[in-house]
C-alpha cells in the first residue's frame, strides 16, 4: 500500500505518526491533531472538521481492519496553498465496491460499513482513498490559514 505524497505535493513537515491498535490511540490521534491545529492557526470550524474526519478514519481501521495507523502532516500543494493533511491506513483487506461504498445513496440501514466515508468526503478540504487488498489508505487536506506558523 503506498501513502506517499503525490510528485505535486510537497511535505513541509511531518508531525506526528501514530500506530492505530486500540481506542486510546484513536483518543491520541484527536489530542495531537487538535494541539497542531492550534499551533498552525486553523479556525475552530475546519478544527472541527479534521478532528470529525480523524475519529472517523481511525475508529474504521479498528472497527475494520484491527491495526494500521495515523499521520499528521503540513503539505504544500501545487498551487502553493498550504494544508493540514490526514494520512490514515489500515491493514486490512481492502474495500470491495469503493465507489458503490462512498455514494451518497448508500443505505446505512442495511451496513455499518461507509457509512461515515460519505461525510468524511463532505467535510475534507482535499480527499483521496485507495483500496487494494493489503489495506485502505485514505488522505484528506484541510487548507491552512495563509500565516499557519510557516
Amino acid at each position: 500500500m503506498d501513502s506517499r505524497l503525490n510528485r505535486s505535493e510537497k511535505a513541509l513537515a511531518t508531525y506526528e505518526r501514530i500506530e492505530l491498535t486500540h481506542d486510546r490511540h484513536v483518543l491520541l490521534f484527536r489530542q495531537k491533531l487538535r494541539e497542531i491545529s492550534h499551533q498552525l492557526n486553523l479556525g475552530m470550524a475546519a478544527k472541527t472538521r479534521a478532528v470529525m474526519c480523524a475519529t472517523e478514519l481511525a475508529e474504521n481501521v479498528l472497527r475494520h481492519a484491527g491495526r494500521g495507523w495515523c499521520e499528521i502532516n503540513m503539505t504544500t500543494r501545487p498551487d502553493g496553498t498550504s494544508t493540514l493533511q490526514l494520512v490514515v491506513q489500515d491493514q486490512g483487506h481492502g474495500i470491495d465496491q469503493l465507489s458503490h461504498v462512498l455514494g451518497e445513496r448508500f443505505d446505512v440501514e442495511t451496513s455499518a460499513l461507509g457509512t461515515g466515508l460519505p461525510g468524511v468526503r463532505r467535510v475534507a478540504d482535499f480527499f483521496h482513498i485507495t483500496s487494494k487488498p493489503d489495506g485502505t489508505c485514505v488522505r484528506v487536506e484541510f487548507l491552512l490559514p495563509s500565516k499557519a506558523g510557516l
